[in-house]
């Protein structure tokens, strides 16, 4: 085959002056080399070459063949020799955009032919409900963000101390109130395009512009590409922790191909109807492709599917699933502290007393005194619960508890999906339980439950939250960290957060695999698994 490095001159001759050094900089070889090999072409007819020895004459390199075409045939009648590993190579050459769809979609089928007896490595997770949307901006359920952390990445990710490291970015920088992002190069799009500067500006802009998350991208003055991989974000204020916000899942990088959103991660969505959703292996994914090829999500109720797939897995793995607590309206004319707290004390007595011991559910508060003292507070109308199907048990010994304690009380029942996708400030509620997946250090904890949870509907609006979210914007992680614990600890004490069960989850499977990880939201990290030789 012709040497591909062709291509890569070409286009450099067509766009620009450049000397012999310069030339060989960028093939990662010397001057000398670089004026053999462009001697090289010559001889075999590729190429007129004057090197532009002397002052005034420049360099010149006149290609007389079509190196691109000559380069796709040669490619198209080869490529059932060609490795993953190359066939990436040799997309990331600088082809007109037409010759790279056609090389793109023929080298993908080649590899995804020879790749069907892979198909038998795959996953089964079991899900509540399959979710109608998968939108980073948009979706809140779990399901959502387990496929999204699959199959897109963002700008930076953090660790399980909290601590930010970059995933999509080779580094950053602050110039004056400008955050300077570089790329990482040769970052691949499901579908083979490369990523560049103007996918991050449009995904920004997306945010700042028509988001849920608006609140969070406002001071964001403009975003300006300076290369393909270089681009700056200009802010109107100092907002030194926005790289926080950049490392949620909201912000999860995309390129929109009509209602379809592709991602670098490293699986694809194959296929999402209303029973299950498949992903499979994103093949342009760098470092190294996945052992585990098709993850299922299939729709089953959770009491149920234990015992139906215990019986196919031989290894269970017991893994974070959420949190589980109890949230109080803070409305102005809401439950007062005392009352708060006296239902507080009624609960938790309750469950102390009555609630079944489960391995999958660990306990987070302490144990109650048996004696109320002081006086009993009044209730004039009934306490209000909403109460999502998924809690509905729990909430059941919740009504029994303060019915024995003569407290009156009214339930407001939802389906899952109609609790997730209605307000809580529409449900005229005086309480919730609610299951949210968070992280368990901070400050991300209460990050994640100010801006992606049921939580936020709440307690966002409040003074206390936009001081903090506003005051927090150019802390040190310490000072940061600190702060939001501050916030938590603060609700607690005022009896409007009750902190119930830190949820566990058991997921079962195949025996032989090695490396099985848990990451953020109770995901597991399944391009990390491998398949034990």
């Amino acid at each position: 085959m012709i040497d591909k490095r062709m291509l890569i001159i070409k286009e450099l001759a067509e766009q620009k002056d450049l000397d012999i050094h310069q030339l060989g900089d960028i093939l990662e070889i010397s001057s000398r080399q670089m004026s053999r090999l462009l001697k090289t072409w010559e001889d075999q007819d590729y190429i007129v070459y004057n090197p532009g020895q002397g002052r005034g004459n420049k360099l010149k390199i006149e290609f007389i063949k079509d190196i691109e075409q000559i380069l796709l045939f040669e490619l198209l009648n080869n490529r059932d020799t060609l490795t993953l590993s190359e066939i990436k190579e040799y997309l990331m050459l600088p082809w007109t955009e037409h010759v790279r769809e056609t090389l793109k979609i023929k080298l993908m089928e080649q590899y995804e032919d020879k790749n069907n007896e892979l198909s038998d490595l795959s996953i089964v997770d079991y899900v509540y409900e399959i979710p109608k949307l998968i939108h980073p901006a948009y979706s809140k359920d779990l399901t959502s963000v387990h496929i999204m952390l699959q199959t897109f990445e963002t700008l930076y990710t953090k660790t399980e101390e909290g601590e930010l490291k970059y995933q999509l970015l080779r580094y950053d920088e602050w110039q004056d109130n400008a955050l300077h992002l570089y790329l990482k190069k040769n970052v691949f799009f499901a579908d083979g395009i490369l990523m560049t500067s103007v996918h991050i500006k449009d995904v920004l802009t997306f945010l700042k512009e028509e988001s849920n998350f608006q609140y969070i991208f406002r001071l964001i003055k403009s975003i300006d590409i300076i290369d393909d991989y270089h681009l700056a974000i200009d802010f109107r204020h100092p907002y030194l922790n926005i790289k926080y916000m950049l490392a949620e899942p909201f912000s999860s990088i995309y390129k929109r191909e009509g209602q379809v959103l592709i991602g670098t991660g490293p699986y694809r969505l194959h296929q999402h109807d209303a029973r299950q959703i498949v992903l499979k292996v994103n093949p342009f994914f760098l470092p190294v492709l996945p052992d585990i090829k098709t993850i299922y999500f299939l729709e089953k109720k959770f009491n149920a599917r234990q015992e139906k797939i215990a019986s196919y897995y031989k290894e269970a793995y017991n893994f974070y699933a959420g949190n589980e607590f109890i949230l109080f309206n803070p409305k102005p004319d809401g439950l007062s502290q005392r009352q708060r707290h006296y239902i507080k004390h009624i609960i938790l007595l309750f469950f102390d007393n009555n609630a079944a011991a489960d391995s999958m559910y660990k306990k987070e508060w302490k144990q109650i005194e048996e004696v109320w003292t002081g006086t009993i507070p009044s209730f004039e109308k009934p306490v209000t619960m909403a109460v999502d199907e998924l809690s509905s048990e729990h909430m059941k010994l919740v009504e029994q508890a303060l019915t024995l304690a003569n407290v009156p009380v009214k339930r407001i029942d939802f389906k899952h999906m109609e609790f997730i996708q209605s307000h809580l400030t529409d449900m005229d509620a005086d309480f919730v339980w609610l299951d949210e997946y968070y992280h368990q250090s901070q400050p991300l904890k209460t990050i994640n439950l100010l801006t992606y949870s049921k939580f936020k509907e709440w307690y966002q609006p409040l003074k206390k939250s936009k001081k903090f979210l506003n005051m927090s914007k150019n802390l040190s992680f310490h000072e940061f960290k600190n702060s939001a614990e501050k916030y938590m600890t603060d609700l607690i004490e005022e009896d409007y957060f009750i902190p119930l069960y830190e949820k566990r989850r058991l997921f079962f499977l195949p025996e032989g695999l090695k490396n099985v990880e848990n990451q953020h939201y109770g995901t597991l990290k399944y391009h990390k698994i491998i398949i034990a030789k």
